[in-house]
């Protein structure tokens, strides 16, 4: 059988991403297989680190990634452009300029041979606007360059694949249009393949087999197999899920940038001391909304879940109801944000606490006396300190055991006026949550692989380590310097242009 690994590489320029792949490289490359990298080359129409498509980015990504082969120094590592289409698949790919789609719904549905190529392009268009409901009509442009990116990395993948025959296939995420492109190939063609992610940690990587860590399902397995299969007794994993969830509320960055590291620790709102004061954590909508997963099965989004609580229990004088809006919504102008705003404006016995605000998430969930979230993690971190959690939504700790899942909008009133009255019944036994936010814990503590070659500085930095040396893999400075240029000028131009417009209409 075939030691191939075959690994696509069209984000070099993220930190620990690429680094990530030649990681991966290196180990199997030490156990004696080859390695063949499909790069980019600038091939792509439109990509997520370059929306838009910069001659001058794809060069500080070439040499980015060449700066990475050199770091390999290995003969058994072949580079390869990852673009490769037949004339029919290079046809099939033009005609998505003529897509008709003038709802999301249409937008999502349409498909090359089964490839999601509308929601893979949904999703990289609206996390690059951060719009849950972006127009389709206005940015139609962006719509249709990324299902051209997603068909054409489906294709060529699909190609290479097929001809090079590896034992396994590598690709970063599964999320973005070029990746789930990429993705939705290899699962066609049933090709073993490894997708990486950053882990709970900074300092470890996480692979999931043959599907994305977006899969709910599959991180729902991994939760129990991580706790389950460590040879650590009961105590030990206790004490590592606990230091998991200290370092969170100790301001750490673990694996991504902490968003409580600005608030101030005690400050509060304004709480009850004669009502129950229920706050509801939101999440930033954009995240997860291209993933069917994760589709809400109770609310169109979660600021209709907000309102209809405000005006199911204005009337009800033993809550008093908080938002705490994510503080990655800081900066943030879009649907859901402006409808937070006109959520304010409505229920005035709503207090909206902003994304920018210094109140401490920490403090308020050892005050308030009940948490409500849509699956974001200070669901599981309210049962961690005692809290009733509620959970409406989707989420990897589901089927843990921590949070109460109402059936349904109905339920959750129900519930929660039934805690008013002094039943709490529903609620899990404080047994059954420890366990569940033990695993929890554990699991993002010592989920995923240790780097060996790898060493994170921090969230936005990585060192590669071979023999005792150690590199930075930096973009050549003639690299870096003209993009930054072409960006400056682009900028400019723009700005110019706004002024021009702006004085023709006078």
């Amino acid at each position: 059988m075939s030691n191939k690994l075959l690994l696509f590489t069209p984000i070099v320029q993220w930190p620990v991403h690429f680094e990530t792949d030649l990681e991966i490289a290196r180990k199997h490359l030490d156990k004696g297989g080859e390695i063949v990298f499909l790069q980019c080359q600038g091939s792509l129409p439109i990509c997520a680190q370059n929306v838009d498509h910069r001659w001058s980015s794809c060069w500080r990504c070439m040499s980015r990634f060449a700066k990475g082969l050199r770091w390999l120094g290995d003969e058994r590592v072949t580079v390869k452009n990852f673009h490769w289409l037949t004339d029919r698949q290079q046809q099939i790919v033009e005609s998505l300029s003529n897509s008709c789609f003038a709802t999301i719904e249409e937008l999502s549905n349409i498909s090359v041979e089964g490839a999601d190529i509308g929601l893979a392009s949904f999703g990289s268009v609206v996390s690059y606007l951060r719009e849950p409901e972006p127009d389709l009509h206005q940015h139609r442009s962006l719509f249709v360059a990324h299902m051209k990116t997603a068909a054409t990395t489906y294709f060529s993948i699909r190609n290479h694949l097929e001809k090079e025959r590896p034992r396994t296939f590598v690709l970063f995420n599964g999320r973005f249009a070029e990746l789930r492109g990429a993705l939705r190939a290899a699962q066609e063609l049933a090709v073993h393949t490894l997708v990486h992610e950053r882990a709970g940690v900074l300092d470890r990587y996480s692979l999931t087999s043959n599907t994305s860590p977006h899969d709910i399902g599959e991180m729902i397995s991994a939760i129990d197999s991580t706790y389950s299969e460590s040879p650590l007794n009961a105590s030990e994993k206790g004490k590592i899920a606990a230091e998991w969830f200290m370092e969170r509320r100790s301001n750490k960055a673990q694996s991504w940038y902490s968003f409580t590291a600005n608030q101030q620790v005690g400050l509060l709102p304004d709480l009850a001391i004669d009502r129950l004061n229920l706050v509801i954590f939101n999440s930033s909508e954009e995240e997860m909304v291209s993933i069917a997963d994760w589709k809400n099965p109770f609310y169109i989004d979660q600021n209709e879940a907000i309102g209809l609580l405000a005006e199911e229990l204005a009337s009800d004088r033993r809550f008093k109801l908080f938002l705490r809006v994510h503080p990655h919504l800081r900066g943030i102008s879009n649907s859901q944000t402006e409808g937070i705003k006109r959520l304010a404006e409505q229920f005035p016995d709503l207090t909206v606490i902003p994304a920018d605000s210094s109140v401490s998430t920490y403090s308020l969930l050892e005050k308030c006396d009940l948490v409500l979230t849509f699956g974001s993690t200070v669901g599981v971190e309210a049962a961690y300190v005692a809290k009733p959690s509620f959970l409406m939504g989707r989420a990897i700790y589901e089927n843990l055991g921590c949070c109460v899942r109402p059936a349904s909008h109905s339920e959750l009133l129900d519930m929660l006026r039934r805690i008013a009255a002094g039943d709490r019944s529903m609620l899990p036994e404080p047994t059954v949550v420890k366990r569940a936010v033990e695993r929890y814990g554990f699991f993002f503590k010592c989920w995923g692989n240790i780097y060996q070659h790898v060493m994170p500085v921090h969230v936005g930095k990585s060192v590669m380590v071979k023999n005792g040396c150690k590199t930075v893999l930096r973009p050549s400075v003639l690299s870096w310097l003209v993009d930054h240029v072409v960006v400056s000028l682009k900028y400019t131009l723009g700005l110019v242009r706004g002024f021009l417009r702006s004085r023709s209409n006078m």
